[in-house]
């Protein structure tokens, strides 16, 4: 068939809306000579109408560089450069940058001069997350005209994203149940971040972000918002404060639990209940104490007692340096392994959850120790510490549960242990886990108490 002939019944075939035998025979002209202008500019129209702005667009740039005189070509152009910044833009919405791209680039190419392509070609880069590039497209040119907001809101974004990155991946979490604790809070935060400091200048980097996630079990005294009021008054790079709120009190198993979801992408967690406090080198021991043994999957410090630390007996001071969240640092990957705290109704309140969760990561993976204090733990009127003195625990060592409550709690430890057990089979890419149930501890500077218990 003559080309013409077979351009005109193309055509014809476009217009009566028979749109894949139009195609068909589009590409039938162009198999005859690649380069016709009026067939690319033709198939480019169709692919507009069907939906397709980068072939489109692609298309009548073809013809255009072959017949830049090509009158109908031009005005389809631009039809086609606007069709793909729309498109571009919608794609860069939602977070498909590889398509975004390729739509922006074919405006540069079809239109170098066109100032939305630049444009939209920036905000794919920094959904693509080449923030460089993004930076070459965005600053040195004006917004294009109705962009200024936009534009503007775009830059603003590539400033944040740009200092996330170099701040680096999130290295760990500081957990802070909240329950009452409007007066301590900030002391206890104060002190994570003093940690956090001095871990940096120890380090001599900065390795990584931090987050502190306080979770405010249904307080009654406002701690919610001083945390948020804390959390404004800071502006240091390289940690943030997520703030939770549980509707209803539910222990702090549980709210240590909905904090650690929020490290769940870093590669430590640290706990910290609200009226206690750590000292500056409580972080930077979990980091450097988990980095030197490679195959622990917890790290525990020593504790102070307020006001009563030289007189803590032996046993009790190994048992709750053992089973207290306060100084132990655990590898992310761990927590999830042992299902974290346990949070059903036996346990609350203040029901053993911390022995429970403490009994599960040692029975499953090594620990390591040291005997330097790095937390402080607080007594207060009516807290487990006051509790346990004034009861005279304190003295009398460990207590035996014998009654249906400590029964429950016990067997529900030894369901669980069975229960993770039989997972041990499962692939795995954290530290080895401990297969015959047997808790091991290194313990870096010789401290292991000559009659304490192995784990």
């Amino acid at each position: 068939m003559d080309p013409i002939e077979a351009l005109r019944a193309a055509l014809d075939l476009h217009h009566a809306g028979r749109h894949e035998e139009a195609r068909a025979g589009y590409r039938r002209v162009l198999a005859l000579d690649p380069a016709d202008p009026n067939a690319l500019n033709l198939l480019g129209v169709l692919e507009r109408v069907t939906g397709n702005p980068l072939a489109a667009l692609t298309l009548i740039g073809r013809a255009l560089r072959r017949a830049p005189a090509l009158q109908a070509a031009r005005q389809n152009l631009d039809n086609a450069v606007a069709d793909a910044v729309n498109a571009a833009n919608e794609a860069v919405k939602d977070v498909r940058p590889q398509e975004a791209l390729a739509l922006a680039r074919a405006v540069r190419r079809a239109a170098p001069g066109e100032p939305f392509g630049l444009f939209v070609e920036g905000l794919a880069l920094t959904v693509a997350g080449d923030l460089a590039g993004a930076a070459a497209r965005l600053d040195p040119f004006p917004p294009p005209p109705g962009t200024e907001v936009l534009h503007a809101g775009t830059r603003r974004l590539l400033r944040s994203l740009e200092r996330r990155q170099a701040e680096g991946p999130l290295l760990g979490t500081v957990v802070i149940p909240l329950h009452n604790m409007a007066d301590m809070i900030e002391r206890a935060l104060d002190s994570v971040l003093v940690s956090i400091r001095h871990h940096r200048a120890t380090a001599g980097f900065t390795p990584g972000r931090f987050r502190i996630a306080v979770v405010d079990d249904s307080s009654r005294d406002g701690g919610g918002a001083v945390v948020t009021d804390w959390a404004r008054r800071q502006d240091e790079p390289g940690f943030d404060v997520v703030v939770l709120t549980n509707p209803r009190n539910l222990g702090a198993g549980a709210a240590r639990n909905r904090g650690a979801l929020m490290g769940a992408e870093g590669r430590l967690l640290w706990f910290l209940d609200a009226d206690d406090y750590v000292f500056p080198d409580h972080i930077d021991f979990g980091i450097r104490m988990l980095d030197h043994v490679p195959d622990a999957g917890f790290a525990r410090t020593g504790m102070r007692f307020q006001d009563i630390d030289a007189g803590i007996p032996a046993a009790f001071r190994r048992n709750s340096e053992q089973t207290y969240p306060g100084n132990l640092c655990v590898r992310t990957q761990c927590h999830a392994f042992v299902g974290g705290f346990p949070e059903e109704e036996m346990y609350f309140p203040n029901m053993a959850d911390d022995a429970a969760y403490s009994h599960w990561l040692k029975t499953f993976f090594l620990g390591v120790k040291v005997a330097v204090p790095t937390v402080h733990y607080t007594l207060r009127p009516g807290n487990a510490l006051d509790i346990q003195r004034r009861s005279g625990l304190i003295e009398k060592g460990v207590p035996t549960e014998t009654d249906a409550l400590g029964y429950a709690v016990s067997m529900h430890i030894r369901h669980r242990t069975a229960a993770l057990s039989a997972r041990l089979g499962e692939p795995w890419d954290g530290p080895p886990r401990i297969a015959d149930g047997q808790p091991r501890s290194v313990y870096l500077d010789g401290s292991r108490p000559p009659d304490g218990p192995p784990g």
